[in-house]
């Protein structure tokens, strides 16, 4: 039996191509996906027979690899890591929590590099896969594809669609289009969310993830110090995203740390010139003549100001360029 060496592009497009991960991805996309720790994750059992060699789609559209009776995520970026075990439909952890649930098998490995679908048909739901449903018949639904244009049999086979037809125009005159009644004006559709302005690289990030997720997964990082790998499965992200969103707020946190310990240093700065600007004023010999009185006979500032007849905050300044140790404190 072939096992699987290495995961690319061209195989994960053809599982998601598999009619269950079609029927299913609109679906889990209409629900807000919460983060949940392992502790408290519960999933319903199934009977889902696993068999080494095969792919199978998790509730959460990802896909796994069964090799040796264990289980890894397929992800073109990662190593296979068998870490997983899977028992009435249940994906469980080395020590047993419960981690994710199996939909069912849809891909055989054939090759190092390569899979084939199986059950094409089916979306392993048992009313569905039945017909029990008003009758349904599953190959005749037309579903979209990941990029939400519609998946007919024709694009299905990788044939293109032949185009329609352009009707022919009558050459009878058109009746008089008969007036449309009044209708109330549609509400405006609601707009997106707008996404996360801060930073520059990471937006694309905080556009695919919640921001409360990835405060999280920073706060988490923070205080566990884990690694990238433990991030991303904890999370269910790839490892190349939880980087990218620990950097993010990296910087942010740079940025305000430099802004917060550059805005003293300016202010010191600009009142710095501004007492050097008012002892500019006065000559040189009485500035010598009122730090040598301040310092020999230690008198108070506003002893010094009466006896030389200055602005009491014209000798503070004075004293504080001169004197070794000023007391000068918000003097402006």
């Amino acid at each position: 039996m072939a096992n699987l060496l290495y995961v690319t592009t061209p195989i994960l497009q053809k599982l998601r191509r598999h009619k269950a991960y079609l029927f299913w991805l609109p679906i889990v996309q209409n629900f807000p996906i919460k983060n949940v720790s392992l502790d408290d994750r519960s999933y319903h059992t199934r009977d889902v027979p696993h068999e080494n060699g095969y792919i199978y789609l998790t509730v959460d559209m990802k896909f796994v690899y069964c090799r040796d009776n264990m289980f890894s995520f397929l992800y073109e970026d990662q190593d296979l890591s068998f870490r997983f075990t899977a028992s009435q439909g249940v994906l469980r952890t080395l020590d047993g929590k419960q981690f994710t649930a199996l939909t069912g098998q849809i891909a055989r490995v054939i090759a190092s590099t390569d899979i084939e679908l199986v059950n094409p048909n089916s979306v392993h739901h048992p009313l569905l896969d039945a017909g029990m449903l008003s009758g349904a018949n599953l190959a005749s639904i037309v579903l979209p594809d990941s990029a939400g244009n519609p998946l007919t049999p024709a694009t299905a086979s990788g044939k293109p669609a032949p185009k329609p037809k352009k009707p022919r125009a009558s050459r009878k005159a058109k009746a008089p289009a008969a007036a449309k009644p009044d209708v109330a004006a549609k509400a405006p559709a609601t707009k997106p969310p707008k996404v996360s302005s801060e930073g520059t690289n990471s937006d694309l990030i905080l556009g695919a993830y919640d921001a409360a997720i990835c405060e999280d997964l920073y706060a988490y990082r923070n205080r566990s110090k884990v690694s990238y790998d433990a991030l991303a499965k904890k999370f269910k992200m790839d490892k190349a995203d939880v980087k990218k969103i620990c950097w993010h707020y990296r910087e942010n946190e740079k940025k305000k740390s430099t802004t917060s310990s550059s805005a003293p240093e300016a202010e010191k700065q600009v009142q710095k010139d501004a007492i050097d600007k008012i002892v500019a004023d006065y000559p040189a010999e009485l500035c010598e003549k009122v730090v040598h009185m301040k310092n020999v006979s230690k008198k108070s500032y506003q002893y010094v100001a009466e006896k030389f007849d200055l602005p009491i905050n014209a000798v503070r300044f004075i004293c504080s360029q001169n004197l070794k140790r000023p007391r000068l404190r918000n003097l402006l």
